[in-house]
């Protein structure tokens, strides 16, 4: 008997849960920047993308996820994304970049990206470029949902109505460069590391602890074995500024 009245209010509580449809959100539908960095799993702001660990590439394409917060629509809407930068190094859309002419969430969803192309210029070799988007409310989406807090204790945000985009050609010191074995960084350093080795420049290019510590100490190694071959046939190798070519306090 208990069996069959049981059967009987779950039937009942799914007649109506059909009928009320509840809503998740019945507000309005909010826009905003959902970037997420794959290591930290945090929302970010900034997204930085270099050229110079692979040379032979020209373009790069971006994905930027923008989510909403909101009922979702059987038809798809177009959301407002524009382009405010006024800085003296803000990059130049049709030569450093290129964005859609038009942006919209598709039916039934709540999130797409922005696809953004990118293009290597010589420029970017001697300074950064920036492009800053930001989402503007239109007769779809508000923009209401400000920025996310990632550290309480610290009282650190990021914003979600904005995302700057930095493109540069410059190497600048990999997340597993160790001083105490190459060095001070240089991007002749580096090169002439990777040259010698026939390593891709993007081999330094992943994420910190990526490289163990075993293939530092050879990498390293063999830099100063080069280096010292190179000072005994009396043409020892200088930096760019004049100075020896030298390696970290564990290669001396």
């Amino acid at each position: 008997m208990n069996r069959i009245l049981y059967c009987i209010m779950l039937l009942l509580l799914m007649q109506a849960c059909k009928k009320s449809e509840i809503p998740f959100y019945s507000g309005s539908s909010d826009i905003y920047f959902s970037v997420i960095n794959q290591q930290s799993r945090l929302s970010i702001d900034t997204t930085a993308i270099t050229f110079s660990y692979n040379p032979e590439r020209n373009d790069s394409v971006i994905l930027l996820p923008v989510r909403i917060l909101g009922p979702v629509s059987p038809q798809e809407r177009a959301f407002r994304c524009v382009v405010i930068d006024t800085a003296k190094a803000a990059a130049k859309a049709g030569v450093h970049y290129d964005l859609p002419a038009a942006f919209v969430i598709p039916a039934n969803a709540v999130s797409t990206t922005i696809r953004m192309v990118l293009h290597k210029t010589a420029d970017m070799q001697q300074q950064n470029f920036s492009v800053r988007l930001q989402l503007e409310a239109n007769e779809h989406f508000t923009t209401n949902l400000k920025y996310a807090v990632i550290d309480r204790v610290n009282d650190r945000k990021v914003f979600l109505q904005q995302h700057v985009v930095v493109i540069n050609d410059m190497l600048s010191k990999p997340p597993d460069w160790l001083d105490d074995y190459y060095g001070v960084f240089t991007a002749k350093k580096l090169r002439l590391m990777c040259s010698i080795l026939e390593l891709p420049l993007n081999k330094f290019a992943g994420p910190v602890n990526s490289i163990e510590i075993s293939y530092t100490r050879f990498y390293a190694n063999t830099l100063k074995l080069y280096l010292k071959d190179m000072e005994l046939a009396g043409t020892p190798v200088m930096e760019e500024d004049g100075s020896p070519m030298k390696l970290g306090k564990y290669m001396q």
